[in-house]
């Protein structure tokens, strides 16, 4: 069951956070509901999964200096040939860049590997997990899946409504997911998190 939230909605329940900057593949308003989420949580540990460049991590952590742990997961130059055709270009066109908008940032942890997601361990947990990476279903429910064996008290998923393996993992989870308006942004709170 969805509970769906206009964006002006979100910003007063969230003490109105400032709109971010635009980035590459993140909106400024998408910014805000991370940011949003992040103060309203008391969100101290992060991790995201399809990092790229790293301008939505510097976006969020500018917004946010309470985070204390960022990690940032991307897959190898080589491994591009699992992605979805239309993702490779953007995959392709970082590259060698991974990271770089914050990689002088020493809250910023990142992993790069060949399978992505599917090398993080599930120990230590976190507090909340941004779902950016590989849009096809398979990846899109894996890494929903290792956001609550990470215990997450906050799943975001970006890109619900535009990508077809975003939009079906989260019209499959049975519920909590609240979706904001005006954005690509669908969220999920743990409130059994202790």
């Amino acid at each position: 069951m969805f509970t769906v939230q206009s964006f002006d909605e979100f910003l007063q329940e969230h003490d109105n956070p400032p709109i971010g900057e635009n980035v590459r593949y993140v909106e400024g308003r998408e910014i805000a509901v991370l940011a949003g989420l992040v103060k309203k949580y008391q969100i101290k540990r992060v991790l995201e999964i399809g990092i790229n460049r790293g301008d939505t991590a510097k976006e969020l952590l500018n917004a946010c200096p309470d985070i204390e742990q960022y990690t940032g997961v991307e897959i190898t130059p080589e491994a591009i040939n699992t992605m979805p055709e239309h993702q490779r270009n953007e995959r392709e066109w970082v590259g060698n860049q991974v990271g770089v908008a914050v990689k002088k940032d020493k809250r910023v942890k990142l992993l790069v590997t060949p399978n992505g997601s599917k090398d993080v361990q599930p120990n230590g947990g976190c507090d909340l997990v941004f779902i950016d990476g590989n849009h096809a279903y398979e990846w899109v429910k894996h890494d929903s899946e290792l956001a609550i064996k990470l215990n997450a008290k906050v799943i975001v998923w970006h890109d619900y409504g535009t990508e077809t393996g975003v939009t079906q993992t989260v019209d499959e989870t049975e519920t909590g997911v609240t979706r904001v308006l005006g954005t690509r942004i669908a969220y999920k709170i743990n409130h059994n998190r202790k």
